[in-house]
């Protein structure tokens, strides 16, 4: 997106080497149309490569009894900026409208549930940024954290404009074309200008 998040900047040499990245795995039969988000695939060894997940998969990947390794997400050889993925965090919000003793205890539910960050990366996979978590055996022997931790610094948060979901959605109609056999070009055209109109109408309905 532009630096203002009001257009699309997807069609561009950069946005077309990602496409094409797309259509190569599908015409290799490494991956098909479709591009499923559900991690039980992984789990049921249906699918041998997940490129979506966090160390809170690794519970689930035992449980299942899966042999699995981690690796860095794939950087372009040409890359401008040395990242992977985008970063998420999860947090507690407290609705500053409720009453004084509604918030007093929702913070004391919320900090009952942060005293514990060495149990919710042993069990969870979740990972609280307090320093007691460094010195626990659960951080110390998480195998691959080190990865997802050297990927969360140099990452950056996803974008979140008005009408980003509708964005996203876009973006994933564009890859469906291609990977049918719509010429790329044709489609980053088609996708920039449908995300434009998606910001246009979203900026107006916030403005």
């Amino acid at each position: 997106m532009s630096d203002d998040y009001k257009k699309a900047a997807i069609n561009s040499d950069q946005g077309a080497a990602v496409v094409n990245w797309w259509k190569y795995f599908s015409d290799k039969g490494l991956d098909g149309p479709q591009y499923s988000q559900d991690q039980e695939e992984c789990l049921q060894g249906n699918i041998v490569m997940w490129m979506n997940t966090g160390s809170w998969l690794r519970q689930d990947a035992l449980d299942a009894k899966l042999d699995y390794s981690v690796y860095p997400a794939p950087r372009w050889e040409n890359n401008v900026n040395d990242r992977g993925f985008y970063t998420y965090a999860y947090f507690h919000m407290v609705n500053a409208k409720s009453s004084p003793d509604v918030q007093n205890a929702a913070w004391q539910v919320a900090w009952a549930l942060d005293t514990h960050p060495a149990e919710y990366l042993d069990k969870a996979g979740l990972l609280q940024t307090q320093k007691v978590v460094l010195d626990s055996d659960a951080y110390k022997n998480t195998p691959f954290l080190n990865i997802f931790l050297n990927e969360e610094k140099i990452s950056s948060y996803a974008p979140t404009p008005p009408g980003w979901t509708q964005v996203i959605d876009a973006l994933d109609r564009m890859r469906d074309q291609v990977v049918g056999g719509k010429a790329v070009p044709e489609a980053l055209t088609a996708a920039s200008d449908e995300i434009d109109g998606i910001l246009d109408e979203a900026w107006k309905a916030v403005s």
